[in-house]
């Protein structure tokens, strides 16, 4: 499976949600939605959670290493932007189809 994830998510599911209700920077949410899926093991892989938030399993990739390398809110503020091109507002990324 691509992008089998390996890592240990060490806060609650409980205090994950309660961040997530009072985030109000969608790149945080999804971030906060991708450790939520993963620890509640809805989605076990970076391909999975990709799909369920709109973006690349690469970028998936990348914040989950910043959170092993990190933690929590290195994980929450690395590279905010990277999905969006400011030359011409249009995604970076898109899906096949």
């Amino acid at each position: 499976m691509k992008g089998k994830l390996d890592i240990e998510v060490r806060e609650s599911i409980t205090a994950l949600k309660k961040m997530l209700k009072g985030e109000k920077n969608s790149f945080r949410a999804s971030r906060l939605i991708a450790l939520i899926l993963y620890k509640t093991g809805e989605c076990a892989s970076s391909l999975e959670i990709a799909k369920s938030i709109g973006y690349t399993a690469e970028a998936v990739e990348d914040w989950f290493e910043k959170y092993r390398e990190a933690g929590l809110e290195a994980y929450l503020m690395a590279n905010l932007w990277g999905k969006i091109q400011f030359n011409d507002f249009r995604p970076r990324y898109m899906c096949a189809n």
